[in-house]
């Protein structure tokens, strides 16, 4: 009776230890192996990356003026003692026009002439002619700026400058399209028949 239950136990351990030898191991038709150990894998966070947005660089807009020739921008003085921010084009010349920046409209336009380029001898009556050399001397320089004051769009005065070889004179006036040069020299001579002017 005693050997029944040895043999019993041993049988049933030899279940139990074949059963578990064979949970732990696969074969596969080989020499049974010890399984390896392995340490737990590490979790290494994952960093995203995130993308550095590049500044993107504001639009430059180009000034209105850019495709005029020697154009400058400045303060520029004027003959009616007011000083105008602008651009100035034909600046190669005596003769040139300001800009408003801003509005792109002329508000000013500024002429020169010496003997050559304007004959008063030709352009005045000889009483005026010679009243204005008895006066003021032979020419030299004559000089016309026109101005738009209120910047709507339309000139409103005109300031005239001789220089003689004696002495000069500069004079305003009210702006009209259809006075030239010597209508303004003649108005300073005899303001009385240009009432619209002075």
């Amino acid at each position: 009776m005693q050997s029944t239950k040895t043999t019993i136990i041993i049988t049933t351990a030899i279940l139990i230890l074949t059963l578990l030898s064979a949970g732990c191991t696969d074969t596969g038709g080989a020499n049974p192996k010890t399984p390896k150990y392995t340490a737990p894998r590490e979790e290494v966070p994952v960093v995203e990356e995130t993308a550095v947005a590049e500044p993107v660089p504001e639009a430059v807009e180009t000034p209105w003026y850019a495709h005029m020739e020697n154009a400058e921008v400045g303060t520029y003085s004027t003959m009616f003692d007011e000083d105008v921010y602008a651009v100035k084009g034909s600046v190669l010349t005596e003769d040139y026009t300001l800009y408003d920046i801003e509005k792109n409209m002329m508000v000013l336009t500024h002429q020169e002439w010496n003997p050559s380029q304007l004959r008063l001898d030709l352009e005045l009556s000889s009483d005026q002619y010679r009243t204005l050399i008895d006066q003021y001397g032979d020419m030299i320089s004559v000089t016309m700026e026109t101005i738009d004051l209120d910047q709507d769009g339309a000139m409103d005065k005109v300031a005239v400058k001789y220089v003689g070889s004696e002495s000069e004179w500069i004079e305003e006036f009210n702006y009209d399209q259809r006075m030239k040069i010597k209508n303004y020299i003649d108005a300073h001579l005899r303001p009385e028949l240009y009432p619209t002017l002075v």
